[in-house]
């Protein structure tokens, strides 16, 4: 398939793949959706503390948005939320609902909406490179289901990768096609998937920056025109709108690192917690068919 066949992705064409997503979230982690108010899809670790950061985000920014690191968990310590990835992409959601069951509904949603956003976004990324529909289906799936992906169920700040792929779509359709506002959503996705957190932040922060410096040298080397002014001026303000948040996200994190300098993980501590690359191939612990093979 050429290039141009991609410009004819279509509304409905992306509403029938969001219905497939949502409906193999739901199957893929059946019986959850009967239990949105009173269980968690992996176990009690990380999901309880990440279904209460979400709710923290949310009085934050009702209360306190000044403050937002200053949370209740560990107190009187300072920034205590950056003890952690704070998940704040998803502070907003936290504004919705009050008490515990809220929050456990909450975090749910919003674990299944991390699989099917993470499947659209590789799905048209991958019609944005070039694939038919079904290739490109066959594309998302893959990356929204791989092995190390179920493996991590109990961390939504893994989890939550979608940005990454729709951001990369969207700026790559963007440049593409000379689209101002398509390159600033790209960026403004991308600030959104950073404010998330940074252990996925920080990759795609190196992926943009080697992108952009290979990109720029072929579109150089191809003799071809300077972009619209547009689409300058959009990509000027999305870098800085990315920038700022990532900058301003770092702040409270380097003052708990300065102020816990055991907190920093060495080289040797993290290869030490590190697994072979073959580990991304391999099924999850909880993987029934994997168990009986």
């Amino acid at each position: 398939m050429n290039r141009r066949s991609s410009d004819r992705i279509v509304a409905r064409e992306i509403v029938w793949v969001s219905l497939l997503a949502v409906a193999l979230a739901f199957v893929s982690h059946w019986p959850l959706p009967l239990h949105l108010d009173d269980a968690f899809s992996r176990d009690l670790g990380d999901p309880i503390v990440q279904a209460w950061q979400v709710a923290w985000g949310g009085h934050a920014l009702a209360s306190q948005p000044g403050e937002f690191f200053q949370a209740n968990q560990f107190w009187p310590l300072p920034d205590s939320l950056a003890f952690s990835d704070a998940l704040i992409g998803y502070a907003p959601a936290g504004l919705i609902g009050d008490g515990v069951k809220a929050a456990t509904v909450r975090y749910n949603l919003l674990f299944l909406f991390a699989y099917v956003l993470v499947l659209i976004g590789a799905y048209l990324l991958a019609r944005e490179l070039g694939l038919r529909p079904a290739a490109a289906l066959v594309a998302g799936v893959a990356f929204a289901y791989a092995p190390w992906r179920l493996e991590q169920d109990g961390h939504l700040h893994v989890l939550s990768s979608g940005g990454i792929p729709l951001s990369l779509f969207l700026l790559l359709r963007g440049y593409r096609g000379g689209r101002a506002g398509v390159v600033l959503c790209g960026w403004l996705v991308a600030a959104w998937q950073v404010s998330l957190g940074f252990t996925l932040g920080l990759q795609l922060g190196y992926l943009l920056l080697i992108a952009g410096l290979v990109a720029s040298v072929f579109w150089i080397r191809a003799g071809r025109r300077p972009p619209d002014g547009r689409v300058i001026v959009a990509s000027v303000a999305g870098v800085v709108a990315l920038a700022a948040v990532a900058l301003s996200l770092s702040l409270p994190y380097q003052r708990v690192l300065d102020a816990h300098p055991e907190a920093e993980r060495s080289a040797g501590r993290v290869a030490a917690g590190s697994g072979p690359l073959w580990q991304f191939a391999s099924a999850p612990e909880h993987n029934m068919i994997a168990r009986r093979s």
